[in-house]
């Protein structure tokens, strides 16, 4: 288990080394690029939400990974499998999109003959506009949500790689269990969203790690009963810090997990996964959805992704957590300078 950091700390020392490591419970850590000694085209810094109720689920990225700036769309329909997915990339685009320092405050905007995308964060709400014209099959895209945040929780989490990179980092803030309203049209459907029914989460990081590194993540949002439940476990960034971000969260607080053995394979994605961790006496298992005999599955935003359910347990205080076919995903990326 990884320092918890409690108050506000720059990630970064005068120097451009990384002087805030651990994780915090609130977004304390302040990532200031006018300290930040990579280069550029180094950098990757990526805002994206996941919107979901039984019937869709929405993926929407904006990430600028050196010079290039990357706009990714996926909508799934979990009624017959379908997923469409489209990504626009503008390379040489310095500039032309502009990320916010803190995952607190500022928008991301952008637009061209094609997509115009806006992430609004206001003290109050947080609203995403997209228009994606002919966004799959000739299909478009219109998006029109509000999101809320009731739980006041997230974890936020950042990593250095050693002396040897002491100019490298990791710095991340998952924040799930968040409402939604709002409406989302695609070709002739439309799929209207409430507060009772509909979640999201913001998946919100800034990095440059000195070696391509392969990086898995669980990520389950939804409810239990009429709790709100959520998860985030994760491996293969460093090994120094291979639980920073695990943590779960139910009704309305966040807990945190130190390390989960994980049981499965990335090279066939439609079979199961098995994650255990006895601290808290956690047993999950993840289990991808398949419709037709094929698995619900897309390659998108530089990641694969894989969506399904959980079951399982957490034993937590006197009386256990039962998860029963909680709406989850796993995704899969490689991280590093090297593939941008």
């Amino acid at each position: 288990m990884q320092n918890e950091i409690t108050a506000d700390a720059n990630l970064f020392s005068p120097d451009g080394s990384v002087e805030a490591v651990g994780w915090g419970k609130q977004p304390y850590l302040n990532y200031d690029k006018d300290y930040c000694k990579i280069p550029s085209i180094k950098l990757s810094e990526r805002d994206c939400y996941y919107i979901h109720n039984d019937e869709m689920g929405l993926y929407l990225a904006v990430a600028v990974y050196g010079m290039t700036a990357q706009i990714t769309a996926t909508l799934i329909n979990f009624d017959d499998g379908i997923i469409n997915t489209s990504t626009v990339v503008k390379r040489f685009a310095t500039g032309s999109v502009k990320m916010p320092l803190s995952s607190k405050n500022g928008d991301v905007t952008y637009a061209d003959n094609r997509i115009g995308i806006n992430f609004a964060n206001t003290a109050v709400k947080r609203y995403l506009k997209v228009d994606f014209i002919n966004f799959a099959d000739g299909k478009n895209l219109y998006v029109n949500v509000a999101i809320s945040d009731k739980n006041k929780s997230s974890i936020n989490s950042s990593v250095d790689f050693g002396e040897k990179h002491k100019r490298n980092f990791f710095i991340k803030r998952f924040m799930p269990s968040m409402s939604v309203s709002g409406v989302i049209r695609c070709g002739g459907a439309e799929y209207n969203l409430s507060d009772e029914n509909s979640c999201a989460y913001l998946d919100w990081s800034r990095y440059c790690t000195p070696d391509k590194t392969f990086y898995s993540a669980l990520y389950a949002d939804g409810f239990i009963s009429d709790k709100r439940f959520a998860i985030c476990i994760t491996s293969g960034l460093t090994d120094n810090y291979s639980d920073i971000e695990n943590c779960f969260f139910y009704d309305g607080s966040m807990y945190k997990i130190s390390a989960v053995k994980m049981e499965g394979s990335e090279e066939h994605l439609d079979r199961i996964w098995k994650f255990e961790c006895s601290q808290i006496g956690l047993k999950l298992i993840f289990e991808p959805t398949v419709v037709e005999s094929k698995c619900m599955s897309v390659d998108c935003d530089r990641r694969s992704m894989v969506f399904g359910t959980i079951s399982g347990i957490i034993e937590l205080g006197t009386v256990p957590i039962e998860i029963f076919e909680v709406p989850a995903h796993m995704e899969f990326t490689i991280t590093g300078n090297k593939n941008l």
